[in-house]
């Protein structure tokens, strides 16, 4: 037993080995340079050259580095063509305490050995086998400089990048979160478009808040169907384009102050939308609501003050919550196809009055209260059903209760 125990050790800490994200401070001695370039030849059948690669990478800060790929085609008449790509930012981290695995921004994942530094880049980039390192010099430090100030990283595997100040977030994954609209890397950028990869599964908060979208022709506002979240303040006074946001995708939750006194159009509560924060959609003027929220479970404070709505707003059974002041806005017709179990105070307001509220249930069902003022509403009930609720408590308020034959 003795002679079999140091052997179970060994296995249980290699079975334990993690991934760990590694500075420069502690890289082996050959990375140290901070500025690594391979290059590559590439020929055709007759063995001639026809392109010739050159990649430069420099390894910045923590975790953190930018690529810069250079390429040469050679046509038929031997004449040369250049290619110089801007900074791109890609991570790295070490597996294991020799191989150092980089993710690009371009999604490529590649592992450097590095005990073979001639043979050193393995993966996605085939063909870089003759690599020489150096230290960053002068005249490299300022396009590092500059080129992290145009790209970067936003999430575990997640980057940015700004060219024609248009924002290109590329990845998958989760969004950082931003403590406030000062620390998100590209607020002071002039970015004026937005373009998201699929893949992307939560906007983090601040994340685009005050941002001034006016060009390229943007009218649509289009987050990937794969984000589930929408973060707080994410789009918090975003202006001045008229832009609309239609939820057909995996969306679950919209955070607080989300789209607070933005430029937003129109919104359509649609698919699986769960959780709508406090003053979500607050202060926006005339904003068009299409609201059959199926799945929504909460509801939050003025989440939509100012909103206006040709369309009925739809309530479900699957809704538990709706705060105060929840709908206030142009609308004329509330459908309660379900009662939520907690319904604020003025929870709905029509800000003209004389609004219709539906219930499509024929015994009137019991609530601890209205959540609204049932003498500036008419009370719409099924065929046949009208007595029942002049007899029930707090149905009976109302001094507008009409009958209605359901399609």
């Amino acid at each position: 037993m003795k002679r079999i125990l140091p052997f179970l050790l060994l296995a249980l800490c290699c079975a334990c080995e993690k991934e760990e994200a590694v500075s420069l401070e502690t890289l082996p001695g050959f990375l140290r340079s901070q500025k690594w370039t391979g290059a590559s030849v590439r020929t055709n059948a007759q063995g001639e050259e026809i392109q010739r690669d050159s990649l430069t990478l420099y390894f910045v800060d923590d975790s953190l580095g930018l690529s810069r790929l250079h390429v040469w085609y050679l046509d038929n008449y031997s004449r040369e063509v250049h290619f110089d790509s801007n900074l791109e930012p890609f991570r790295y981290k070490v597996i294991g305490d020799r191989t150092l695995e980089i993710l690009t921004y371009s999604g490529l994942k590649v592992r450097m050995e590095l005990d073979q530094p001639q043979r050193t880049l393995q993966g996605n980039w085939d063909g870089f086998t003759e690599w020489t390192a150096a230290a960053i010099q002068s005249e490299d430090r300022d396009k590092v400089i500059k080129g992290r100030s145009q790209c970067g990283i936003s999430g575990p595997e997640l980057f940015w990048l700004k060219s024609y100040n248009i924002l290109y977030l590329k990845g998958k994954g989760p969004m950082f979160d931003y403590p406030s609209r000062e620390k998100v890397p590209w607020h002071s950028l002039g970015i004026t478009a937005i373009l998201m990869d699929d893949g992307i599964t939560s906007l983090g908060n601040w994340a685009f808040a005050g941002l001034v979208l006016k060009e390229h022709n943007v009218v649509d506002l289009h987050i990937p169907a794969s984000v589930t979240r929408i973060g707080d303040y994410a789009f918090y006074r975003c202006s001045p384009l008229p832009v609309s946001f239609r939820n057909v995708g995996n969306l679950v939750s919209i955070g607080e102050h989300a789209f607070e006194q933005s430029a937003l159009v129109a919104f359509s509560a649609i698919g699986n939308l769960q959780t709508i924060g406090d003053y979500a959609f607050h202060d926006i003027p005339n904003l068009k609501l299409y609201f059959e929220g199926k799945s929504v479970k909460q509801i939050g404070a003025y989440a939509f003050s100012g909103f206006s709505s040709l369309s009925p707003i739809s309530i479900f059974a699957s809704t538990v919550e709706i705060g105060t002041h929840a709908f206030e806005g142009s609308f004329r017709t509330l459908v309660l196809n379900g009662i939520p179990s907690r319904m604020e105070k003025d929870a709905f307001v029509p800000y003209d009055g004389n609004a219709n509220i539906q219930v499509p249930i024929s015994r009137p069902p019991t609530v601890n209260g209205l959540p609204i003022d049932p003498r500036e509403w008419t009370l719409q009930v099924p065929s046949g059903s009208k007595a029942a609720y002049q007899a029930a408590s707090p149905w009976n308020q109302f001094k507008n209760i009409i009958e209605y034959t359901a399609l």
